[in-house]
């Protein structure tokens, strides 16, 4: 994890939704942040293995490849130790559907957002996970 304060924290954003994209621009937009945000399950692994974000937030409805599937592959990846660094991750969902976050918990998630979310917290909740996270 990244513990050096001068350091910016990595943060990979996959959502489909542009709307919901530009309320992570705007909510994350701190300079204590790097960020990049993808449409896809696909581009999350590919940043995965070369980026090394510290946060990872997936949406679990994407096309090409869903949260759900990208969570599976990016696990995977850990198990085999073709990832060095593991990220903290959070799932995002406009289901708030208990069944379906215990789900998400389940398969190893950090945390979860519930969309829609007001931009002016969203880097309040997702530092919360990461900070809870990376101590352990």
């Amino acid at each position: 994890m990244n513990n050096d304060k001068n350091t910016k924290l990595k943060i990979l954003i996959a959502d489909d939704d542009k709307d919901i994209q530009l309320l992570y621009e705007e909510g994350l937009s701190s300079d204590r942040y790097e960020k990049r945000i993808v449409g896809n399950g696909n581009d999350v692994l590919k940043l995965y293995k070369s980026w090394h974000p510290d946060i990872i937030v997936l949406d679990i409805t994407m096309p090409i490849m869903s949260g759900y599937q990208a969570l599976g592959k990016i696990k995977e990846l850990e198990s085999t130790g073709d990832i060095k660094k593991r990220a903290v991750i959070i799932m995002a969902t406009a289901m708030s559907d208990e069944d379906d976050i215990m789900d998400c918990i389940k398969l190893g998630i950090h945390g979860y957002i519930v969309k829609p979310f007001s931009y002016k917290k969203i880097s309040n909740q997702i530092l919360d996970y990461y900070y809870k996270n990376e101590l352990r």
